[in-house]
């Protein structure tokens, strides 16, 4: 459904249409993308300018990565980019942890006292299993 519009020439304010050249000429400049992308997107996200306005400024999805297993000494292991680095916010000598997912793993600085925690709860469970035990039943 068109906007109403006073004049033809004018775009809508809060809607895209799509049919209409002039508002997808006006709407591709107002957001810095080439016409085909901004029918892409509308046609994603609906005709709603804010909508269109969200999705084209949301951070993207960071590409993924294809990594070489290489030998090292005696072990394998992979060489991981100083994009990576950057982003766990690692350096050279410090410790990563890998946890099982159910895509595959997620690896994460390791936290010290995350794992004092685990160790406690580990402790207490082997010293009342037979309590936790009785309460699962």
């Amino acid at each position: 459904m068109p906007d109403d519009r006073l004049r033809r020439d004018e775009p809508g304010r809060n809607r895209i249409d799509i049919r209409e050249s002039h508002d997808v000429e006006y709407w591709a400049g107002q957001f810095g993308v080439s016409r085909d992308r901004l029918i892409e997107v509308v046609k994603v996200v609906g005709p709603a300018t804010r909508n269109v306005k969200a999705f084209l400024d949301a951070p993207k999805a960071p590409r993924p990565l294809e990594l070489k297993v290489i030998q090292i000494g005696n072990s394998l292991g992979v060489t991981l980019p100083k994009e990576v680095l950057n982003a766990l916010n690692v350096d050279k000598g410090d410790t990563l942890t890998f946890t099982a997912a159910p895509d595959g793993f997620r690896i994460t600085p390791y936290d010290q006292e995350k794992a004092r925690q685990f160790e406690i709860v580990r402790n207490i469970m082997k010293r009342r299993r037979n309590a936790l035990r009785e309460l699962a039943k």
